[in-house]
């Protein structure tokens, strides 16, 4: 019996074109008026995943950064952090200060980059809505997080790094994956997403279950990309989105419409009739 859904959020909930569908939001809220707990499992940090998760309105508890940070939106409490350890990030930091590669830093529910990487940001991503804009522009990433004053959060959960020459991603990222302290993964072929070792999306369904009550076979989690694997593989029910990977699509127990087309909402109509 599913008592928990747990919901990627880009390519997933979000339509190629970045909206959220009627038929998305109408079956999320039927499944919360039948008391299953509707969570968003997601990649983006809090600020940024704020405005879908409103449209939602049905989300009590929800999993960002890839698994590292778990919050009840109630009490506007903490219910799980694991951060990036500070000797990760001071030997992680010059694979990421290639020109052309664009990098933030997810501490907490906030967005922090600098100057240079917010030039970068815009160059790289000019249609972005206003919601995914939002950060905090620092003068130097390094000076923040080295020098900033006593009592300043700069505990990073994630890291997001995004560059249009896959190559050349693909080089960093090698490089980063020597390090065995840190997990890495990726929501498309032009990012990658660094966090803590051993921390993932399935980490973070793992802290809302126990937070909840609900046990794992009693979760249907849904997704499309790298990142959601290990969410998928926790999960009691695993649904793949049509636009999913075939990664994806191969590990999941059910193949649903893409995200253009009901995906979400005949996936529900499937498992919950």
């Amino acid at each position: 019996m599913v008592k928990l859904i747990a919901l990627d959020l880009d390519d997933t909930v979000l339509t190629s074109d970045r909206t959220v569908l009627s038929s998305t939001i109408l079956a999320v809220q039927k499944a919360a008026a039948e008391g299953i707990h509707v969570v968003v499992s997601t990649g983006r940090n809090y600020s940024n995943a704020k405005e879908i998760i409103d449209k939602l309105g049905v989300c009590e508890v929800v999993s960002v950064c890839n698994g590292a940070l778990v919050l009840d939106l109630n009490t506007k409490r903490i219910i799980y952090r694991n951060s990036i350890r500070k000797q990760d990030m001071q030997a992680i930091l010059p694979f990421l200060e290639t020109p052309e590669l664009f990098f933030q830093l997810y501490i907490g529910s906030e967005n922090y980059r600098d100057r240079r990487l917010d030039k970068l940001y815009h160059q790289y991503f000019p249609k972005r809505s206003d919601s995914d804009r939002i950060a905090h522009i620092v003068p130097d990433i390094r000076e923040f997080l080295w020098n900033s004053p006593p009592g300043t959060d700069t505990a990073v959960d994630k890291i997001f790094a995004y560059c249009p020459d896959t190559q050349r991603l693909a080089q960093v990222r090698a490089q980063i994956s020597q390090r065995k302290t840190v997990h890495l993964t990726s929501s498309n072929i032009k990012n990658f997403e660094v966090t803590n070792q051993g921390i993932t999306k399935a980490v973070g369904l793992q802290q809302l279950c126990s937070y909840l009550g609900v046990d794992k076979k009693d979760t249907l989690a849904i997704g499309d990309s790298e990142n959601d694997l290990d969410m998928l593989r926790f999960a009691g029910i695993s649904v793949a989105m049509g636009n999913a990977t075939q990664t994806v699509k191969a590990c999941a127990d059910y193949i649903t419409d893409s995200n253009d087309q009901d995906g979400i909402a005949h996936a529900l109509q499937h498992f919950l009739k």
